[in-house]
């Protein structure tokens, strides 16, 4: 039909099973809820931590189909400083982005407007 598909695994057990399966043409490995802001998931992980499990699953996926696209998510991958990270550390062609880009920008707008309106003062009279 002309789709192009994603595979999104959440780990090494089933990278190997979206890859034998569904044979995807991307492939993003979710690496875990990402991190950060009011809500975010408090994953011990680092960004070097999060490029070594998400080359690891590049890897796994590259040996089914070594013309697959890659992408990377999630886990401490949350401002545009991790993402380059990403890029520079593991064989992902690009990074696909949730929290970073539409949650923890917009909690951060809201708290730093919210705190300059409570900080206002009455005049003195």
């Amino acid at each position: 039909m002309g789709f192009i598909t994603f595979g999104q695994p959440f780990n090494l057990e089933d990278t190997h099973k979206i890859m034998e399966n569904a044979k995807p043409d991307a492939f993003m490995f979710h690496a875990g809820t990402t991190k950060g802001g009011l809500m975010g998931f408090d994953t011990p992980d680092s960004i070097e931590e999060t490029a070594m499990r998400s080359e690891e699953a590049f890897q796994i996926a590259k040996n089914y189909n070594p013309d697959l696209l890659l992408f990377a998510h999630g886990a401490a991958m949350e401002t545009p400083e991790d993402a380059q990270y990403m890029l520079d550390n593991t064989s992902c062609q690009g990074v696909w982005t949730g929290s970073a880009t539409e949650r923890i920008p917009i909690e951060k707008a809201i708290l730093e407007v919210s705190e300059r309106f409570a900080n206002l003062r009455l005049k003195k009279k």
